[in-house]
């Protein structure tokens, strides 16, 4: 589901023999410049949004809406941004 999430461009769960599902999340460049028009947000480097509060605030949002189709269990509790894609 975080996939799906309109600035995000991959996502790599990661938990299997942990107590928690986390995510590592990476940007999607072009979807996050509409993002940040769409906000009235001045545009910044991948970096940068990856550090930007607003960003981690929005992916939460959508984290928040996917734990709660899935099990405490399935859940993921952390994440973090990575600036650049996996390669």
């Amino acid at each position: 589901m975080i996939t799906s999430y309109p600035i995000v461009s991959h996502t790599l769960l990661v938990g299997d023999a942990k107590p928690f599902v986390a995510a590592i999340v990476t940007l999607d460049p072009e979807m996050l410049s509409v993002w940040y028009e769409k906000n009235h947000l001045l545009s910044q480097s991948l970096t940068e949004a990856a550090m930007n509060t607003a960003v981690k605030d929005y992916i939460q949002e959508y984290s928040d809406r996917a734990n709660s189709a899935v099990s405490r269990a399935e859940s993921v509790r952390k994440f973090i941004i990575r600036p650049n894609d996996f390669s």
